[in-house]
């Protein structure tokens, strides 16, 4: 009903899931029910035992950006705060 009323307006409906883990989305792929995009890094820790397939993405969307997260700098142990030092002195290169 939702996909016929979409295609009289003219668009298309697009469905999409949830999981709340990487083993959540890789048992939805290996049970043939859908796709999902996830880091390389995991990809290739499911690949071989599910007998899945992966392929590579080059969008722009695919450029993953990370971030370290803390909530007060000054309670940090020595070497924790170190690092941060050291984070942020790189991404300002």
């Amino acid at each position: 009903m939702l996909q016929r009323a979409a295609a009289q307006a003219g668009k298309t409906m697009s469905y999409r899931v949830i999981v709340s883990s990487f083993d959540a989305a890789f048992r939805v792929v290996a049970a043939g029910l859908g796709i999902s995009v996830v880091p390389m890094e995991v990809a290739a820790t499911y690949r071989q035992a599910l007998g899945v397939e992966a392929v590579p993405l080059s969008d722009a969307f695919a450029k993953r950006r990370f971030v370290a997260c803390f909530r007060n700098f000054d309670a940090l142990q020595p070497a924790a705060r170190r690092l941060v030092e050291h984070l942020e002195t790189r991404a300002a290169r």
